[in-house]
């Protein structure tokens, strides 16, 4: 049955959409409700607990349970918890395909995490709106999260080398004007720099140094289409000591300088 929260809007009602922040060692029991829960670990760790079976949870970790399913928390560390939750009452078609999903209480770990968390915190905002307009969007936006539970369902098992080099790509992307060095990134990742050049390639398909070099001219593409900053501002902001350097690498692997992306925006 093909995901299309949107095609059965009719037959969905969403009386809560939120974050939630929680301080450490946090307890919580769930009885069993009247709607399907949409939960995803935005920040911090901890362990469902539900008739004898436990599961894991941290940072991307996405669960969709049932009406039925009472489930009891706990969360260790004594880490703070952010979490994104979606209450979802549904009849007909919709309930049928949500009850599919929720099948499997077991979570999934979103590989590419960055983009849902930006998408819970945006939905949460306008859910508050109650526009029509506005309603449209978080359905779209709750079919996305949906999309990614079951899209991840089918993909072979991510191992440990896979998922650490899947979080250096996202911590690149989300500072890439820090200094990297192969030899870094590989000891987060728990491998040695030839193996942790080898798979970083396989997955990404560039090299570690690459890459980098990659995320900070997409993001100096950004930069010069979208605001006013100068040349010279743009390369500082990502790391470049020498403008010059920066605009000699942007022509080579762009093929045209940084003045003339600005000047065709």
């Amino acid at each position: 049955m093909p995901i299309n929260l949107n095609g059965w809007s009719k037959q969905i009602e969403i009386p809560l959409i939120a974050v939630y922040e929680f301080p450490g060692e946090t307890e919580w029991k769930r009885e069993p409700t009247d709607h399907f829960n949409l939960w995803l670990a935005l920040e911090g760790q901890g362990v469902f607990m539900h008739a004898g079976k436990s599961w894991p949870y941290s940072s991307g970790s996405l669960f969709l349970f049932p009406p039925d399913l009472p489930t009891y928390r706990h969360m260790t560390g004594g880490l703070r918890l952010i979490n994104f939750t979606a209450h979802i009452k549904a009849i007909g078609k919709a309930a049928a395909m949500l009850t599919r999903l929720a099948q499997e209480a077991e979570p999934v770990h979103l590989r590419h995490f960055i983009w849902a968390s930006h998408l819970c915190r945006y939905l949460a905002e306008t859910h508050c709106l109650r526009s029509t307009e506005g309603r449209g969007l978080v359905v779209a936006g709750l079919e996305l999260l949906l999309q990614g539970m079951d899209y991840e369902r089918k993909l072979p098992k991510s191992d440990a080398a896979e998922s650490a080099i899947i979080q250096t790509v996202e911590r690149i992307r989300r500072n890439p004007a820090a200094a990297y060095s192969v030899s870094e990134m590989a000891a987060w990742a728990q491998l040695s720099a030839t193996h942790f050049t080898r798979r970083f390639k396989a997955i990404t398909g560039f090299a570690p140094n690459h890459f980098v070099v990659e995320e900070r001219l997409a993001r100096a593409e950004l930069y010069l289409r979208q605001t006013d900053l100068s040349v010279q501002e743009i390369a500082t902001r990502l790391g470049y000591r020498d403008m010059y350097f920066f605009s000699r690498q942007f022509r080579r692997f762009r093929g045209i300088s940084p003045t003339k992306i600005r000047s065709r925006s």
